[in-house]
């Protein structure tokens, strides 16, 4: 049925011509005559029925050009703004007064830089398969902008309580991320380094403690 529905979307998409011919063709045939329907039927084509399979290669005969000049559609336009945007923003995202210097820099598999801009980034990825509460946490760690003891420290909140629970003095990112007194690090990760996206996701798994609001800390001054 996505299938279906995909077919006689006339809005913009990738096959957006495919779906305006489809679209023409089904007009036609519905105004011939009072009463005309269609029924969808899912039978694999591989099963190649009879009369199903005839159907399936009348509806797959249908081909539509792309046009003298493909590149100028909307669909492609936009894909190209979203693009040039994309590596702009990656570009600006290099420099720390744009970035900012408390956001955590993480690495892919490879030992690239994960990159925040396009839709098939790792971020996404780690994002669509966390929970909301994780997301929340995983947030607040890459911002620095927790409820950890550097945070208290720098606003002046929690009476002044920032260090952590191993008796370091101040409870910093870094340190929760490596502290193996208080938090577990994660078993599945190949890569055992706190700066790749698989440790990081894989931390906050095991500690959902970690980077978590306990309780309100006592009012401050920033």
């Amino acid at each position: 049925m996505a299938s279906a529905r995909r077919a006689v979307d006339p809005s913009i998409h990738a096959g957006q011509g495919h779906s305006v011919a489809v679209c023409e063709a089904l007009q036609t045939w519905f105004t011939r005559k009072d009463g005309q329907s269609i029924t969808f039927v899912y039978v694999p084509s591989r099963l190649q029925w009879d009369l199903h399979y005839k159907a399936h290669e009348y509806a797959t005969e249908l081909k539509v050009t792309l046009g003298p000049r493909p590149a100028t559609s909307f669909h492609s336009l936009r894909m190209q703004a979203a693009l040039a945007r994309g590596a702009s923003w990656n570009v600006l995202f290099q420099d720390p007064e744009y970035r900012g210097r408390n956001f955590l820099q993480l690495k892919t598999v490879d030992g690239a830089v994960a990159q925040l801009g396009g839709k098939d980034n790792p971020w996404v990825h780690f994002a669509n398969m966390s929970s909301p509460q994780l997301y929340a946490r995983m947030c607040r760690c890459i911002l620095n902008h927790a409820p950890i003891g550097s945070y208290y420290s720098r606003f002046n909140l929690n009476d002044g309580h920032t260090s952590c629970p191993c008796g370091c003095p101040l409870e910093t990112r870094t340190h929760i991320l490596t502290c193996k007194r208080t938090y577990r690090p994660p078993r599945t990760c190949e890569l055992m380094q706190p700066t790749t996206l698989c440790y990081f996701h894989s931390f906050l798994e095991m500690n959902p403690k970690a980077f978590a609001f306990r309780s309100a800390p006592l009012a401050g001054v920033s």
